[in-house]
């Protein structure tokens, strides 16, 4: 248990990577002063340890994910791992629903994320912080890579902006009411 919580109170001399990740680890554990301790060290991530791991492509992606979810609120942080490549896509989606206007921004920018994990439309969607025209072109984006997510107005009111033939190739992608076509593309 000592070991234990000097590791989650960042008192533990091990290199950077292995340091947060056992924070992550212990950010899970059985005892509940150890998880907080760790919980606290990963949500005020040291400026050294930041600088070592936010970028290290070499960080497993849950761990990554982890400090996604910990350092939402921190964009200068944030930037960084939403920019590494092993950030999991299902990262994207909480940070999405959670992050300030800059990070929806970068967020919105990633298209291949998009692609991958199109729920990062669903949670921008519903964050207060997304501009409209930021969510507008990531749900034009995807209506006109053939994605549709269901249930979503923003979604519906995009496929109505696409003129006539646009729809038409949008409904070739994707399964698609008709009711959104026009009469003469039916």
């Amino acid at each position: 248990t000592p070991l234990r919580m000097m590791a989650a109170r960042c008192m533990a001399t091990m290199p950077p990577r292995d340091l947060v990740t056992a924070q992550f680890v212990l950010s899970f554990d059985a005892d509940a002063k150890i998880a907080a301790s760790a919980q606290k060290s990963l949500a005020e991530l040291d400026a050294r340890l930041a600088n070592a791991v936010l970028s290290d492509n070499q960080l497993h992606p849950e761990v990554l994910g982890g400090l996604a979810t910990a350092l939402v609120a921190n964009d200068a942080y944030l930037e960084r791992l939403l920019l590494n490549p092993r950030t999991p896509a299902n990262a994207f989606v909480h940070v999405a629903r959670n992050c300030s206007e800059a990070m929806c921004e970068i967020v919105a920018n990633n298209q291949a994320r998009l692609l991958e994990q199109p729920d990062i439309a669903r949670a921008l969607t519903e964050n207060d912080n997304a501009l409209k025209s930021t969510v507008d072109r990531v749900v034009d984006f995807l209506v006109r890579s053939g994605v549709i997510l269901d249930g979503l107005k923003a979604f519906e009111e995009a496929f109505l902006r696409l003129n006539g033939e646009e729809r038409v190739k949008a409904a070739e992608n994707v399964e698609i009411d008709e009711s959104f076509l026009d009469e003469r593309h039916r």
